[in-house]
């Protein structure tokens, strides 16, 4: 097997074996999730509500919670507070 050992390169000169990729756009990498719109918007106001509360988030599926228990998770903790004591 024979190696090529580039030639040392001169400042602002690429050697002529050097080729810059340009993807085409239908060759760029996309991100492709499993989750809807909805679903995405559903899991960021559910982590930033458990940030903000410091509450966990329902074990169940929202579509499962009742009236109540989805009241209770998205009410302002401080008025929950209020309305125990």
């Amino acid at each position: 097997m024979r190696s090529h050992t580039p030639a040392t390169a001169r400042p602002g000169h690429r050697p002529a074996c050097r080729h810059r990729a340009v993807l085409s756009p239908p060759t760029v990498p996309t991100a492709t999730t499993r989750f809807s719109d909805d679903d995405l918007l559903l899991f960021l106001l559910t982590s930033t509500w458990q940030l903000y509360t410091g509450r966990p988030a329902p074990a169940v599926p929202p579509a499962d919670m009742t009236e109540a228990e989805l009241i209770e998770y998205w009410s302002e903790p401080a008025a929950s507070k209020e309305t125990s004591a």
